[in-house]
C-alpha cells in the first residue's frame, strides 16, 4: 500500500506485522531509497525522480523529522553505520557533477566531515557547471522531470544552443 515505501516499526517482543505502526510515512514526493539505525535514531534517504537525494533523521522516540543539509548536491546517497549501539553514521554522495564523496555526520553538532577513503581526482572542467532539477508539464498534464546541466555563465533565455536527450 506504499509504492514509494514507508518505514514501519514493531516492538521487539511483538514481531507481528499486523501490529506495526508507521514510523516514517510514504513520502508525498520521491521514494525512500536507503535507511540505517544508530543509537540516536533512524537516518533515511528520499530520492526524487531518481536524481535528487535528501537525507532525514528521526529519533527513536518518534520526535520530529529533521532534514539534513548535505554539503553537496546529491543524485544518490548511501548510508552506513557501525551499528545500532553506536552514534556514527556516514553518507556517500554522488551526482551529475559531484564526485563520490563520503561524509561522516555528527548529529550533536549538525556537521558533515569529508572522510573520503581515497584521493579525489580533479575535474576543473566541472568547476563552473550548474545542475538544476526541474519538472515541466507535458502535453497530457503530467509533470516530467528534467535535468538541466550547463555552464553557470550561460544565459537561460533561449539564446544558447542545447542538446535534448531522452
Amino acid at each position: 500500500d506504499a509504492p514509494n515505501f514507508k518505514i514501519n516499526r514493531v516492538p521487539i517482543d511483538d514481531l507481528y506485522l499486523a501490529n506495526a505502526e508507521a514510523f516514517i510515512p510514504e513520502p508525498e514526493k520521491g521514494s525512500i531509497t536507503d535507511m540505517t539505525v544508530t543509537s540516536d535514531g533512524l537516518f533515511y534517504v528520499v530520492t526524487t525522480n531518481g536524481v535528487k537525494a535528501n537525507a532525514f533523521f528521526k529519533t527513536h522516540d518518534g520526535g520530529e523529522v529533521k532534514a539534513l543539509d548535505i554539503p553537496v548536491s546529491a543524485g544518490a546517497l548511501l548510508l552506513s553505520a557501525k551499528g545500532q549501539k553506536f552514534s556514527e553514521v556516514w553518507m556517500t554522495a554522488t551526482g551529475w557533477v559531484t564526485l563520490t564523496t563520503r561524509f561522516r555526520y555528527d548529529l550533536e553538532t549538525d556537521t558533515f566531515t569529508d572522510e573520503t577513503m581515497s584521493s579525489k581526482p580533479e575535474y576543473p572542467e566541472f568547476a563552473d557547471v550548474v545542475v538544476k532539477e526541474v519538472e515541466v508539464e507535458s502535453h497530457d498534464g503530467a509533470m516530467v522531470p528534467v535535468s538541466i546541466i550547463h555552464k553557470k555563465d550561460i544565459p537561460m533565455d533561449g539564446s544558447a544552443p542545447m542538446l535534448v536527450y531522452g
